[in-house]
């Protein structure tokens, strides 16, 4: 075959200047050549028109969004007030600054020198973090406990940042915010270990940050106005700097209210699915991974309500991230206001009481809840020692949060519906509400106050198991109305010993102090008692809208096999629980609910904390009705009997230092409780719970209150003092 390039090119070779060459053909193939011609120029056509005329807008569109940005505009969160419109909550406009790390200078020098300028203004200390992949597997347990120490941690927590940072293969964070001393312990010992990383928090929070290079990565929340002005300032120093408005939550009361109101914070992960659940449910927005969300209290439990909805503004930038226009504005919708029942006036004093007594009285902890008996609706909840919520906002520094962990007194326990204590005296207007409803007694029964009781330890036997009355002044006979006005405790082992009979079937009996004559007990027993407890929900949780609430303890005998297995349930086990010295454990909430039952003629209602929620524009959109969960399960004549003998305990009984020592009004009926002083359950060696329940006016009551004292050892009784307090506050409120 020749090569001749004539050949091969034959189609195309002829030419007026090429005579010799073939004859170009002019057939079939030249047909379809220039059909392939027209048709590409058709499409070019085609696609020109189609980019420069029809789809003209979607690529201006495109090209805008080039230089344009949509900059969230944070709505505001709903505020809270008290029932007369107290506000609880206020949002403050505070400053979030960022740093892009790809607009920061290569030069290393430059890079330090704009973090140093950077930090020079937000004060953000040292951050300390673990690289296991430069950590040798030999000096891994000893470098961890070392660190433990040094940074105040929990071992645990720097082996599961070791095992993190091994696994995704980068540094993770053990602790920020280190003042220079701290700092300078690490550096001292640990400074030469390659797999330890301790730099500015400015730079970890710029270089460990999960967003893009070319995004900016926030550096400080909740700066100040002054401060985020300052650095504005100073611009032209720190590249890539970047400074937003936002609103940030504040507590103008702090402690007083934080059990109550919690705190809010960043949204964590335990919390995004129920959120995004919640957030569907109500109509709502998915949630932003670094939305501002409730993490405790009311701000958790009223999220859907008080949660805005966010608005945007369009921006025109340069490269340089230069604003050079505003677009389109679209407005944030604010959350929803919420009215509480709290009075902040009632709360402010209770707490002020409740600090003195803890104070005096050598306790370690207290609470003090007040409710209206008429509704169920909550007055006052304090806790104390309480925390400042405040500093949970822009996230609380591991230090102070581990500071607060460590307290015996236990600040972040709302001990208002989580404390747990046994109830004392404060019990037995409900066994005795128990006793009249199944008519072992009535008003008239009579029971000796001896001083003590004796009952054999095995019927018939002469060995004899003593149960001291917290008061061992013999005091005759009397009916239940004196009993509970006097604090007579052996009234109530007589009326909870129940009729029945030993294994040998002897009848179970009972001697006063050195009697010779036994007299057949004939009282409640334990199941009738615990099913008046759980009348009264005791045992259960009361409902109220908080996160945490503990449910407490009824005991019976398959508990205690349960908790003492082999250990049947005692005689003695009842005699106990009927004077509050037995295995029951009561929260506040649940005695203030009980007590409110006994007031009011029986319903047991939900302690409630929300009065009204608006929206922005003022409208009701949820007017909670009071909620009845239960009844004492008797007559009102039976609990009349009962507030009879509470009254009498304040005219001239356990509580009647109240009236000597003028703690109350003298015009003001009174009905309370008071427990055993705290000197005398020492002699007794139990346990010192201090407490008070009363209800206040006697005849038509519109406030109820319970308080505990946790510890002490003062000989008088410190909640007595409290309680007064809350209801003297309350009258001297309502008068005209």
């Amino acid at each position: 075959m020749s090569l001749d390039p004539k050949n091969f090119y034959k189609p195309w070779l002829h030419t007026e200047h090429d005579p010799e060459g073939p004859s170009p053909d002019k057939g079939t193939r030249w047909r379809v050549f220039k059909l392939v011609i027209a048709v590409s120029f058709l499409v070019l056509v085609a696609r020109l028109w189609q980019l420069q005329i029809v789809e003209v807008d979607r690529f201006e569109q495109a090209a805008a969004n080039n230089s344009t940005r949509r900059t969230p505009i944070e709505a505001q969160r709903g505020v809270l007030y008290d029932r007369s419109g107290v506000q609880l909550t206020t949002n403050v406009p505070v400053y979030d600054v960022s740093l892009t790390l790809a607009e920061m200078p290569e030069d290393e020098a430059q890079y330090q020198a704009a973090l140093r300028q950077l930090d020079a203004r937000l004060n953000l200390g040292v951050a300390v973090g673990i690289d296991a992949t430069k950590l040798s597997g030999g000096g891994q347990r000893a470098l961890g406990a070392q660190l433990a120490q040094l940074l105040g941690i929990d071992a645990q927590q720097v082996r599961a940042a070791i095992a993190e940072s091994r696994e995704n293969e980068v540094p993770v964070l053990l602790q920020d915010e280190l003042t220079a001393p701290e700092a300078d312990a690490v550096r001292s010992q640990l400074g030469a270990e390659k797999a330890v990383v301790i730099v500015p928090t400015v730079q970890w929070r710029v270089e460990q940050s999960d967003v893009p290079p070319f995004r900016p990565a926030l550096v400080a929340e909740g700066v100040a106005r002054n401060t985020a002005l300052t650095i504005e300032g100073e611009r032209m120093l720190v590249p890539g700097l970047s400074i937003e408005q936002a609103a940030s939550r504040a507590y103008p009361q702090g402690p007083t209210f934080s059990g109550v109101l919690g705190h809010v914070g960043k949204i964590g992960p335990e919390q995004l699915d129920g959120l995004q659940d919640q957030a569907a449910r109500f109509g709502q927005r998915a949630y932003a991974l670094d939305e501002t969300v409730g993490k405790a209290g009311l701000e958790s439990v009223l999220e859907p309500y008080l949660r805005g909805s966010p608005g945007s503004q369009e921006v025109e930038v340069t490269i340089t991230n230069r604003v050079v226009r505003q677009g389109k504005l679209t407005g944030p919708v604010p959350g929803g206001n919420v009215l509480l029942t709290l009075d902040a006036g009632l709360q402010q004093a209770s707490e002020a009481a409740l600090l003195k007594a803890i104070r005096d009285s050598g306790a370690k902890a207290g609470a003090a809840v007040a409710l209206d008996p008429r509704t169920g609706q909550v007055l006052a909840l304090v806790s104390l020692p309480s925390y400042d919520n405040n500093r949970f906002v822009q996230g609380i520094s591991q230090k102070d949060y581990r500071t607060l962990t460590l307290d015996p007194g236990r600040p972040l326990l709302n001990k208002a519906i989580s404390g747990l204590y046994e109830p004392g005296a404060v019990i037995k207007p409900f066994i005795a509400a128990g006793g009249l409803a199944e008519r072992v007694i009535d008003p008239a029964t009579t029971y000796p106050c001896a001083g003590s009781i004796e009952v054999p330890v095995l019927a018939g036997l002469t060995d004899r198991q003593k149960f001291p009355d917290s008061d061992p002044r013999p005091q005759g006979v009397q009916t239940v109305t004196q009993a509970l006005a006097s604090g007579c405790d052996t009234f109530f082992y007589i009326l909870a010993g129940p009729e029945q009979r030993d294994s040998l079937g002897r009848v179970l009996q009972y001697y006063e102090p050195g009697g010779k004559d036994a007299t057949p007990f004939r009282g409640l027993g334990i199941e009738r008692i615990n099913r008046y407890l759980h009348n009264f929900k005791f045992g259960a949780e009361t409902q109220i809208n908080l996160p945490g609430e503990e449910t407490g303890l009824v005991a019976d005998q398959e508990w205690k096999l349960g908790q003492f297995p082999g250990s049947a349930w005692t005689l003695a086990d009842t005699i106990k629980t009927a004077v509050g010295r037995g295995y029951d454990l009561v929260t506040p909430i649940q005695m203030a609910a009980a007590t409110a039952a006994i007031a009011n003629g029986g319903t047991i209602y939900r302690p409630e904390l929300v009065l009204r929620v608006t929206d922005a524009q003022g409208r009701a959109i949820l007017t909670p009705k009071p909620e009845q969960i239960g009844t004492a399960g008797m007559t009102a004549d039976h609990l009349q009997t009962v507030r009879e003998g509470m009254r009498l305990s304040v005219q001239r009984g356990g509580a009647s230092a109240l009236r000597k020592q003028k703690l109350l009004p003298a015009d003001m009926q009174v009905a309370a409780m008071t427990g055993t002083p705290p000197s005398v359950q020492k002699a007794l060696d139990r346990s010192v719970v201090s407490w008070f329940t009363g209800f206040a006016p006697y005849e038509s009551p519109e406030i109820t209150v319970a308080v505990v004292l946790d510890g002490g050892d003062s000989k008088t009784d410190h909640a007595a003092g409290v309680g007064a307090a809350m209801l003297k506050y309350h009258a001297e409120q309502q008068r005209p």
